[in-house]
């Protein structure tokens, strides 16, 4: 049985989407709890409705007493996932995301197959506000980063898999499903954009294994105005984050001896293109504030 943790904070008409996915899934071993971090009465109400309303005993509601943000609910899906009767493993599902209906069934396949691997990923198609295909530059670089794939799988094995991932996170993080049994911390309640980051690169840094599962898309990946990385990107939050991380990296490698690969690290270089590219579309939607903003951070990022 899988677990999904689902932390919610705002906007029901998402949330009813994703669970909506859920009920869809070709498998029933599946279990699920809405983890509420909501601040607005109103919100924790129509969430707590909406589970009423399905009345699936697989899915139930739980309202955090106080907002303990992020990571913390994150973690807590974790914690709960580890301690849920016959569940082998975790999914911390985006309240604004949607699972294709052989998500669970290919995920407890994978599972079974590879004993001894922490977490499982897939490939994501990615959807609008309105539930509809979308394209962005982004998500289409992330195409074109994968490592080779056999027969539709991507095996990410410690530092070869961390050697994989340093020209850019290509992994959609709410496609994780983490191995109960051999996840044994937790994610950073410091971080707030690249939390699901420095969780898979630590344990690759251990020399734990990941696969990917590409033989088709078995997860859609919500991108709209009020996403958090949207959000993150115009306060850079989300690049000094990304920045701290990668230079982390890079002195960890060095402490291994891995000189050129902590070099690698230390360049920054998805950063620096992630940046290139918002200044120039900030440039052609004449949001020259926001251009600038970007334009400052880079110039910063290449004295490092």
């Amino acid at each position: 049985m899988i677990f999904l943790g689902i932390p919610f904070f705002k906007n029901i008409n998402f949330l009813e989407d994703t669970l909506l996915s859920l009920l869809a899934q070709t498998s029933s071993h599946w279990h699920a709890v809405v983890l509420d971090d909501s601040l607005e009465s109103e919100e924790a109400i129509k969430a707590e409705n909406l589970v009423k309303k399905l009345s699936d005993h697989r899915i139930e509601y739980k309202k955090n007493i106080q907002n303990i943000g992020m990571a913390n609910n994150w973690n807590q899906a974790l914690d709960l996932g580890q301690n849920y009767p016959n569940a082998i493993a975790t999914v911390i599902l985006h309240a604004d995301d949607r699972l294709m209906p052989e998500y669970v069934s290919e995920m407890l396949i994978a599972i079974k197959n590879n004993p001894n691997t922490v977490a499982f990923f897939c490939e994501a198609a990615v959807i609008d506000g309105n539930g509809k295909r979308s394209f962005s530059f982004t998500d289409f670089y992330k195409k074109i980063l994968l490592p080779k794939k056999t027969n539709g799988i991507i095996n990410l094995n410690g530092i070869d898999g961390i050697r994989s991932l340093i020209p850019g996170n290509f992994i959609f993080c709410p496609t994780l499903c983490y191995r109960n049994s051999l996840l044994s911390r937790r994610f950073d309640p410091k971080l707030k954009m690249v939390t699901d980051f420095e969780l898979t690169l630590d344990l690759l840094m251990q020399g734990f294994s990941l696969q990917g599962l590409y033989l088709q898309p078995l997860f859609e990946y919500r991108r709209h105005d009020s996403n958090t990385t949207q959000l993150m990107n115009q306060n850079l939050e989300r690049f000094k984050e990304e920045t701290a991380l990668y230079l982390s990296l890079a002195k960890k490698l060095d402490e291994k001896k891995l000189y050129p690969l902590a070099k690698k690290a230390r360049e920054l270089n998805i950063i620096k293109k992630n940046l290139i590219f918002l200044i120039i579309t900030s440039l052609l939607k004449g949001k020259f504030s926001l251009m600038n903003r970007y334009f400052v951070y880079l110039l910063n990022l290449i004295k490092i």
